[in-house]
């Protein structure tokens, strides 16, 4: 019984080869589970038992960030994006005894979508709030000033934020408050 084939998180395991002179120079993937298959767009055949040197035209950064992890010890994380399937992935790689390394991953793919639109969204309003040929003022809840945008400052003869960041709208004798 596999434990990983029925995570819901992909698993691959690797074991690490070294050369004549002990460093580390290649490695073999051993084992994986559907669920990697899956989210890499490859049937598992197609790269259980395959050696990287095998599958990548240079692999020898990964190796070099897998021997890390196996003289330093630890894990580490990292976010990563497969083109094929058009899918992110964020990785914990261990190793759990020498020589061996375990990649566990999740599909983060949503997540990754979410935060480019929002910092898209984020880029096209501060592009609008820096450019409309109007003043603007934000105000938190509160009725802090946090923000305002250059015309805002020409209209009232500000020179730097920092002067006027924090006034509080309530207070304004100009502004009923109701």
């Amino acid at each position: 019984y596999n434990l990983f084939s029925h995570m819901p998180m992909g698993y691959i395991h690797l074991s690490v080869l070294y050369n004549e002179d002990g460093l580390p120079n290649d490695y073999k993937i051993t084992d994986a589970n559907q669920l990697c298959a899956d989210w890499f767009g490859l049937p598992c055949e197609s790269f259980i038992g395959k050696y990287a040197s095998e599958i990548y035209s240079d692999p020898g950064d990964k190796i070099q960030f897998l021997s890390d992890i196996l003289v330093n010890g630890g894990y580490r994380e990292l976010d990563e994006y497969f083109k094929r399937t058009d899918m992110y992935f964020h990785w914990i790689i261990y190793s759990p005894s020498e020589n061996e390394i375990v990649g566990l991953f999740i599909n983060s793919t949503e997540t990754m979508k979410a935060h480019k639109a929002l910092d898209r969204s984020e880029k096209l309003f501060k592009n609008v709030f820096a450019n409309i040929p109007v003043g603007v003022e934000i105000y938190n809840k509160d009725g802090n000033l946090t923000d305002l945008n250059n015309k805002d400052m020409d209209i009232f003869g500000i020179e730097k934020k920092s002067d006027v960041i924090g006034v509080n709208i309530f207070s304004n004798p100009n502004i009923p408050l109701e």
